[in-house]
């Protein structure tokens, strides 16, 4: 959050001040409509927004004020873990690094494989016929925000895929007894 809009509407008076609990700040203070900057304690625990306004010359001398609660919801994080090795014969990986904070739900994407639970932060995936010819796969991690926030965060890692090794024999050998001899190896 960089900053949050207020607006105040008035009529009959002579000025305007904007003040906080919070430790932000605003664009201008002294404007019905201004920009607040929230302080690091706001983005936590929230600041409440005051406007007062002072009346137009006698014979009025009470004034008006108004004060609004303001909530900042933290966006989403998302971390896919590092970019990881695995040899094909292993079959699977776990996902055990991956961290999402600040979300309502997580899903898992990429390759043609299959994770045991795509909605799970720590899944386990099996690389497909496409990833293992492929050599690697991109696996993203989505955290969707919490109510109040539009958008999700992402983040990918790459699961490098070694082939097992392979011995194609060369020719074939026929022992027989005649030309063995069994005492001299």
């Amino acid at each position: 959050v960089q900053s949050v809009a207020v607006c105040g509407t008035a009529t009959n008076y002579a000025s305007a001040t904007w003040s906080t609990n919070g430790d932000g700040f605003f664009a201008d203070e002294n404007a019905l409509c201004t920009d607040y900057f929230p302080g690091a304690n706001d983005l936590l625990i929230g600041a409440e927004l005051c406007l007062a306004v002072t009346p137009l010359d006698p014979p009025c001398t009470v004034g008006a004020n108004d004060c609004l609660a303001v909530t900042f919801i933290p966006s989403p994080e998302a971390y896919a873990g590092v970019d990881a090795t695995i040899c094909e014969g292993v079959g699977s990986y776990e996902l055990a690094d991956a961290f999402a904070g600040d979300y309502v739900s997580v899903m898992w994407s990429g390759g043609d494989g299959t994770f045991d639970d795509a909605t799970a932060l720590n899944p386990i995936y099996t690389p497909g016929l496409g990833d293992i010819a492929a050599g690697s796969v991109e696996l993203c991690l989505t955290a969707e925000p919490n109510t109040g926030c539009n958008t999700a965060a992402v983040d990918c890692m790459i699961l490098t895929i070694i082939p097992d090794p392979f011995i194609e024999p060369y020719g074939d050998v026929n022992l027989t007894c005649d030309n063995y001899d069994f005492a001299n190896g």
